[in-house]
């Protein structure tokens, strides 16, 4: 099984919670990587299954979590200083999504933080070091989200897809779709 990091705290939780009910018997061994790569090992048959951000065409959308900025309570905007941004790995779409729409909407920013993981991205943001993009299912009731009333863009909604190997099939798998 794979994921990108970005779902291992709200959606992936919930999909093996039920997966361990059914199936209590089952070694599941997890990949966490990039939806590419995930995709490409699923269509290998590397993995059995993965969940990915719909990025390309194929799986089957199991959810939709539109990302998010996300603060912590005491951040202040400073106009005459750069917004102090934490992000993911530069390969990440929701990087490259945070980058583009701050871009667009005439934002200046510096990238002050950088991480392979979501725990990192959330503790940047709790210390007040930077405001990060994630997804709102993984946004903590701590932190704040922001918008255009902030002063920032509205970034897309993850389309997330479950992928299956065409190598083989059986019940356990199947199970996921």
């Amino acid at each position: 099984f794979g994921s990108p990091e970005h779902y291992t705290i709200g959606v992936l939780p919930k999909l093996l919670a039920r997966f361990t009910t059914a199936y209590p018997d089952v070694l599941v061994e997890m990949r966490c990587e990039n939806s590419d790569v995930i995709k490409a090992s699923v269509d290998k048959g590397e993995l059995d299954v993965g969940i990915c951000t719909q990025i390309s065409e194929g799986g089957q959308v199991i959810c939709h979590d539109p990302v998010v900025w996300t603060s912590s309570p005491g951040f202040v905007f400073q106009d005459h200083k750069a917004l102090p941004l934490a992000v993911f790995e530069e390969d990440c779409i929701f990087r490259s999504w945070a980058l583009d729409a701050l871009e667009k909407f005439g934002v200046d920013y510096r990238i002050v933080y950088v991480s392979h993981s979501i725990s990192g991205l959330i503790d940047a943001v709790r210390a007040g070091f930077a405001v990060a993009p994630v997804i709102r299912s993984n946004v903590p009731e701590d932190l704040n989200i922001l918008g255009p009333e902030n002063g920032l863009p509205v970034l897309p909604v993850s389309n997330i897809a479950l992928h299956k190997t065409r190598h083989q099939s059986s019940e356990i798998i199947d199970y996921f779709c």
